[in-house]
């Protein structure tokens, strides 16, 4: 900062960014310069210097200073403003100062540099609101010349200069400094959240002293830290990874849907995989770290999940990284990985949410023991998990029971609270896809998910309920979902109703998975590849299709051989979005657990000893900036937003492309089709030039290269725009 004072006590803010008057344009006595720079006046005893640079005598003509021209440079020491040293045009002038103060502009007389040792006892001081350490530059006598006058001469008026008036313009100021070398203070490393004093050390020359030390462990460790004893009963942390490291594991939630061969398949990859690693969790006893027995659904932190545990009694509080806490750590035993996992988010006091209504406890229907009977929920669509019972006569045999999973399907009628009637008992049936391979004994039944319309079999092709009323019943079944439920973190607030302890609720990470039903004309699609691949995954456009026929959420697929390992498979997966919404700017990518459903749906379809990894996109981020030549210039904000919605619409991975399908994975793109684009939007008269920044080398480009798994994202769009005759 530099502030100059007036002698008539005016205070003037200079922009240094330009030629300054430092003492004004008719230097007076006492007419002052101020000049702060916090960050080189903080050191006390160093070596200050000042450079000043003349302005071009071509612009503002060289000052002029008188013979007895004295300039005071001046410090405050919290009580009084000292002196520096005093300098005029013919140099230092003597005085008694140990700040060894050199002034090699000659009192602002030519281009030159200040020094000085900065004083120890420099203050801070306010000066025209700023408090700074100030150094200031005072005219105590003499001026750099007079403004000339008209005098009287014989009846005449005569303009009279005979010391012209030329005061000192500077175009630069500025400020350097030099420390002299000098022993630390202090020194501490820090290793192992130990620290070590090596001042001495430091201090000595020639000795030599280790800052960084390498810590033998026994194992890498996960520490997590309580300020108290949490209760001796039922805890989890959920752990949000980054990405998935693992095979994949057994979905946890209910509407999951397995067979029991997919049970096996992934019940066997687990078990290879603990084979090669293990986590094991532990707690302070107060004298040593014992085992803890946990529910670990990340698979030793390879997928997301919660690690479920029992507050053990006998747990103590222990010192750890200078920390008195009660401490957990999970530590790995053994094995290791590929690439190492990393955690975005560790939550406690958490539970899954989905976005669903349960129905209890509905009367279906009253069975007439005709065949074929049809009945419909009430509420539609429907989520898969639900469960149908039907009230019959006796017992079913236990052949019969072991096709419904044993005694878990049955209960007597008693155990409804009412009184036990003869041998009647309610039995749940079993959902399937057709009665094909149906037995007369088999409790069978198909659903239609979006009509809500349960089917029995005929007798033949499936068991016919007995003839009773109200014999029908859904003990519960799901309704909601959709994508509507794909909601962003924190927006989830409220309660429906109050809870006991709870005061208030959000989710820390956005809700995922939740799809719409497929359209008619996405099913006209699907169909010729469902009849050609025979659900199964063989030729690149089969891994394609099978992957949008595994979930609704997905807009797009790619299937490229994997770059990383000869003989891979690598699929990308696009999820949908709401392109109507204005958020083009999104990066679209489909979440962990969709691409581990995708995942294991293709497993069961692919050819044995496919190595297949489902991933998401790589994307390459750009900027552009695009030059319109106009006849007049005048902003326009609609024209503006118009180019940044086309530019983003055409790159975008859904909407983008000529065919407005999505932007071709592996196409490159090049100026000319954004030129062109640009020039199709309406108000737009031409377009100069556009400049393409790649954004992960951070130089300008003529077109941008994909791979053929690589799409583009549009970072940033700049518009500027030009008069056509400023161009001519």
């Amino acid at each position: 900062q530099a502030v100059l004072n007036l002698d008539t006590d005016a205070f003037i803010m200079l922009d240094l960014g330009k030629n300054v008057y430092p003492l004004g344009k008719e230097p007076k006595v006492d007419c002052v310069l101020y000049m702060a720079c916090e960050a080189l006046l903080a050191t006390a005893d160093a070596e200050v210097a000042i450079e000043m640079v003349l302005a071009e005598p071509t612009v503002i003509p060289a000052p002029a200073p008188s013979d007895d021209l004295l300039l005071a440079w001046e410090y405050f020491d919290g009580k009084r403003w000292r002196p520096i040293g005093r300098s005029g045009p013919r140099g230092v002038r003597p005085g008694a100062t140990d700040f060894a103060f050199f002034d090699g502009t000659k009192a602002f007389s030519e281009t030159g540099t200040v020094s000085f040792r900065r004083p120890v006892d420099m203050e801070p001081v306010e000066i025209s609101g700023h408090e700074a350490r100030w150094i200031r530059v005072r005219v105590e006598q003499g001026d750099f010349g007079l403004a000339g006058n008209y005098t009287l001469d014989a009846e005449k008026w005569v303009f009279k200069d005979d010391r012209p008036l030329r005061p000192p313009a500077f175009r630069l100021i500025n400020f350097r400094y030099r420390e002299d070398y000098k022993d630390l203070r202090h020194a501490l490393t820090f290793n192992d959240f130990q620290y070590t004093d090596v001042t001495e050390d430091a201090r000595s020359d020639y000795t030599i002293f280790q800052p960084f030390t390498a810590q033998a462990d026994e194992s890498p460790a996960l520490y997590l830290g309580w300020d108290g004893r949490l209760p001796n009963e039922n805890l989890s942390v959920y752990f949000e990874m980054a990405a998935d490291l693992g095979p994949g594991s057994v979905p946890n939630d209910e509407t999951a849907v397995l067979t029991p061969e997919l049970v096996k398949y992934h019940e066997q990859r687990l078990a290879a995989w603990e084979a090669e690693q293990r986590v094991v969790w532990e707690y302070y006893d107060g004298t040593r770290w014992e085992s803890l027995v946990v529910a670990d659904q990340t698979s030793g932190f390879t997928v997301s999940g919660f690690v479920e545990f029992v507050a053990p009694d006998n747990w103590q509080s222990t010192l750890k990284f200078t920390e008195e806490r009660y401490w957990l750590r999970a530590r790995l035993e053994m094995g290791g990985y590929t690439m190492s996992p990393r955690i975005l988010k560790v939550l406690t006091n958490a539970v899954t949410a989905h976005n669903y209504t349960t129905i209890r406890n509905e009367i279906v229907g009253s069975s007439d023991a005709t065949p074929l009977q049809k009945f419909e929920l009430l509420q539609k669509p429907l989520l898969i998990g639900e469960s149908i019972w039907v009230r019959e006569r006796q017992r079913p045999t236990d052949e019969e029971l072991e096709d419904l999973g044993g005694d878990v399907a049955v209960r007597s009628v008693e155990d409804e609270g009412g009184p036990e009637v003869s041998e009647e008992v309610w039995v749940k049936w079993r959902a399937v896809e057709s009665f094909f391979e149906s037995t007369p004994s088999s409790r069978h039944y198909t659903i239609d998910y979006q009509t809500g319309t349960i089917a029995f079999g005929d007798g033949r092709k499936g068991m016919i309920p007995d003839k009773a009323l109200n014999n029908i019943v859904a003990s519960e079944y799901l309704v909601g979902g959709g994508s509507g439920g794909n909601v962003n973190a924190k927006t989830l607030t409220s309660l429906s109703r109050a809870i006991a302890y709870i005061d208030h609720v959000d989710n820390p990470i956005a809700a995922a998975g939740g799809a719409d039903r497929e359209t008619v004309e996405e099913a006209k699609e699907r169909a010729p590849y469902t009849i050609k691949s025979r659900d199964r995954a063989v030729t690149a456009e089969d891994f394609e299709m099978l992957a949008l026929r595994a979930s609704t959420t997905l807009a797009r697929a790619r299937c490229v051989p994997d770059r990383r390992l000869r003989g891979a498979v690598r699929l990308v997966l696009v999820p949908k979005a709401d392109t109507e919404s204005n958020d083009l700017a999104k990066r679209l990518v489909p979440s962990n657990e969709m691409l581990r459903y995708v995942k294991r749906y293709l497993d069961e379809r692919r050819l044995v000893g496919t190595i297949l990894n489902v991933e998401k996109p790589f994307y390459t981020d750009l900027s552009l900036k695009v030059i319109l030549l106009r006849r007049t210039i005048g902003t326009s904000d609609r024209l503006r937003g118009a180019i940044e919605v086309a530019l983003r619409e055409f790159l975008h991975p859904l909407v983008g492309g000529r065919d407005n399908k999505g932007w071709p994975f592996g196409r490159s793109v090049l100026k000319t089709d954004l030129i062109h684009l640009v020039e199709e939007v309406e108000g737009v008269e031409g377009v100069d030039s556009i400049e393409m920044l790649d954004e992960e080398r951070g130089i300008q480009v003529e077109q941008i290269r994909l791979a053929n798994d690589e799409l583009p994202h549009l970072i940033h769009v700049r518009i500027v725009e030009r008069v056509r005759d400023e161009i001519l």
